[in-house]
């Protein structure tokens, strides 16, 4: 009875380890707003935020999840099967049996990148769905930045001027990123409205590459184009909005 306690634990710390995501969050830099996974436990929270450093006032939750298991798909290709926890609203059935689903991503240094999602499953659909039938050569997704990447990305350039903005939308005439742009609108298998995520990859793309910081450069870069701001209210706006991002 004594090895007991001990099997227990071994069972226990098997089952977290088939179900470790990430050990820290992970951010989607949005047009406007970024888009954070944060685990605890067998939890998975998914939220938005205007702050990269923790601001309770500037998060809003949108979804969370329990992690049925991380299978490993081979070369960096991995299978995340979740529960959705949320209710749906204003329904007669507000939790489904159809809440399982299957994400298939992709895990790079610093990175993780969603490619596509197998959705409104049950539950044992989700547990026998034969994933070794997909082809995970996929390219094109949401990518998530890693919050110790995110830190170093804020050491970069910050987009404040015009002329940050001309080097930017001068990376981005590019023909490299128009050939981007639409084989990914080809080839793309995650719901992207209005296609904001490709809008917002471009950008962080071109950001990176001419060493700026792409937290916050859509929403600036379309501030200091606008018409409706004079320099000097261009120039305030720009240092509140950095101010929120990464405070003190």
């Amino acid at each position: 009875m004594k090895f007991l306690p001990v099997l227990f634990l071994l069972i226990f710390y098997g089952s977290l380890k088939s179900q470790k995501f990430i050990d820290e969050p992970y951010y989607f830099v949005g047009v406007d707003e970024m888009h954070v996974y944060k685990q605890s436990n067998d939890t998975l929270y998914n939220f938005t935020t205007f702050s990269v450093k923790n601001n309770p006032k500037l998060d809003f939750k949108r979804n969370h999840y329990k992690i049925w298991e991380n299978q490993d798909l081979g070369k960096e290709f991995f299978a995340l099967k979740v529960e959705r926890l949320d209710t749906i609203p204003l329904t007669t059935n507000p939790y489904p049996d159809e809440r399982f689903n299957i994400w298939i991503y992709k895990r790079t240094p610093k990175k993780i990148t969603f490619l596509k999602q197998i959705s409104q499953l049950k539950k044992s659909e989700m547990q026998n769905y034969k994933l070794d039938t997909l082809h995970n050569n996929d390219k094109y997704g949401q990518t998530f930045y890693s919050l110790t990447y995110m830190n170093e990305l804020l050491k970069l350039k910050r987009v404040k001027t015009k002329k940050d903005v001309d080097i930017i939308n001068n990376e981005l005439n590019n023909p490299e990123y128009l050939e981007f742009a639409e084989d990914y609108q080809k080839n793309n298998k995650m719901p992207d409205m209005y296609a904001s995520g490709l809008m917002a990859m471009l950008i962080n793309k071109a950001t990176i590459k001419v060493g700026y910081s792409p937290i916050g450069a859509s929403v600036l870069m379309n501030i200091i184009n606008s018409k409706m701001y004079d320099e000097d209210k261009k120039r305030k706006i720009i240092s509140e909005y950095y101010e929120k991002i990464n405070p003190e």
